[in-house]
């Protein structure tokens, strides 16, 4: 297995394997000089038995494994950042039960760059067994106190009355059910709390940031005034307004740039998003007067992108967020604070504020499933000159109004395809063209 988009990912002890994760432990240890690290997880099936595989592996190299036990993945990175340690993530995100992943984060809380996963994956690759010894072996210890250094943080960030909204909460039955609602409620915001279940299989499961029609109907049936989704390891952060429309991390982004430049807090005036982000996002940040950069999907991308510019805000349209002002990777909690404090200091319905935020561009995503040995061969289809010459062509005859975006799935064995245009028909049109054309260039590198 080897290091995607969003760490090692895989189907539970088919693919993701305790083995592996033993010997990823032993890995992490000899690439971070046996030093302690910290591990947090969620909550579906897998992950206990996944912990303590890859904390085995961590104690026979000689690391102290530091367990968090079951909790958001940013709680993980904000506490490797304040304690300066290494960390691991036992998650498979927005994925459902049956899959699982192990991210790593560096001492500074951000996910490891791409040289260190290919050490790691080389020591994977060697199975490390010679030099160990009895007396290198470290043990496990409890580390679930360190938890309340980023409870703190998230409360600290409150800076308004919270009691004119009322908020439904979806947890996706995932990290986030263990936290968000109490601490939202100790500080005074009136919420319904729905999808909390912690049995290991319900994870993500047609509810959370991936699937918000659940949140939606509660919204408008309670008459509620917000709704707010997590996915499973709380680092994604997707609303719904009173009247159950989606708001993504695009508008998330787009009133979040709004609000600093007005306080004139924007660093660098600038933000940073990925290929996915919808074209009406770069028009209304264009009469902001505020710069824009793109990446590949990814919030390591993007945070390092952030990093390179120096700014302080960018994200993703799934609804990956980060405030590098305040932390070093996307907070669902932190933003849903955030974001009421922007929300209860308005007039307008949520369903006015973010409506004005941007005009987005009509945009469809398809997946088209790959078998393994057809996504070995991603990067050939995603190069196709055909392929891309069709692209190429429609961006030139649409004068600028027009975007496609075909791209490998880092955590699952899917193409992506995505289109913007303006108008739905138009890009209905050109995705079937384009989808098409990928068919024909992956039934041909199938032959």
């Amino acid at each position: 297995m080897h290091f995607g988009t969003d760490g090692i990912r895989g189907k539970a002890n088919t693919e993701l394997t305790c083995e592996f994760a033993l010997k990823l432990g032993r890995a992490l240890s000899e690439v971070f000089n046996q030093s302690p690290i910290l591990i947090g997880r969620d909550n579906r099936l897998s992950s206990d038995m996944l912990f303590h595989a890859v904390s085995a592996g961590l104690c026979s190299g000689g690391s102290t494994a530091i367990d968090l036990k079951v909790v958001p993945t940013p709680a993980v990175a904000y506490i490797a950042s304040v304690v300066s340690l290494p960390a691991i993530v036992i998650s498979a995100s927005h994925n459902p039960y049956y899959d699982n992943g192990i991210k790593v984060i560096g001492p500074d809380g951000i996910k490891v760059n791409r040289k260190t996963e290919n050490d790691i994956e080389n020591l994977i690759d060697l199975d490390i067994k010679d030099g160990l010894s009895t007396d290198l072996i470290a043990k496990a210890e409890d580390g679930a106190d360190q938890v309340s250094n980023w409870e703190s943080m998230l409360v600290s960030n409150k800076k308004s009355e919270f009691k004119k909204l009322r908020v439904v909460l979806d947890c996706a039955n995932g990290a986030t059910s263990l936290f968000a609602p109490r601490i939202l409620e100790s500080l005074g915001v009136d919420i319904t709390a729905i999808f909390t279940e912690q049995n290991g299989y319900s994870i993500n499961d047609g509810c959370g940031a991936t699937d918000t029609a659940a949140l939606a109907k509660v919204v408008v049936d309670t008459k509620s005034d917000l709704g707010i989704a997590f996915d499973g390891d709380g680092d994604r952060i997707v609303l719904t307004d009173e009247k159950g429309n989606t708001i993504d991390g695009d508008r998330i982004i787009a009133l979040y740039a709004e609000h600093l430049i007005k306080l004139g807090t924007l660093k660098n005036n600038g933000v940073v998003v990925t290929s996915m982000t919808n074209l009406g996002f770069t028009l209304a940040m264009d009469e902001l007067g505020v710069n824009v950069k793109r990446c590949d999907v990814g919030d390591r991308n993007v945070i390092e992108l952030m990093l390179e510019n120096d700014y302080i805000l960018g994200g993703e349209q799934s609804g990956h967020i980060i405030r590098k002002d305040i932390t070093c990777t996307g907070d669902g909690i932190l933003n849903a604070i955030l974001l009421l404090n922007i929300l209860n200091a308005r007039e307008e319905k949520p369903s006015e504020i973010f409506s004005n935020t941007m005009t987005r561009f009509p945009q469809k995503l398809i997946n088209l499933k790959l078998t393994q040995g057809q996504y070995q061969k991603v990067n050939e289809i995603t190069s196709d000159p055909e392929l891309n010459g069709l692209i190429d062509s429609i961006t030139e005859s649409e004068a600028g109004a027009f975007r496609a975006v075909v791209r490998p799935s880092g955590t699952e064995k899917l193409l992506r395809i995505m289109v913007e245009a303006k108008s739905d028909a138009l890009v209905e049109s050109y995705l079937a063209k384009i989808s098409d054309m990928a068919s024909s260039v992956i039934d041909k590198i199938s032959s």
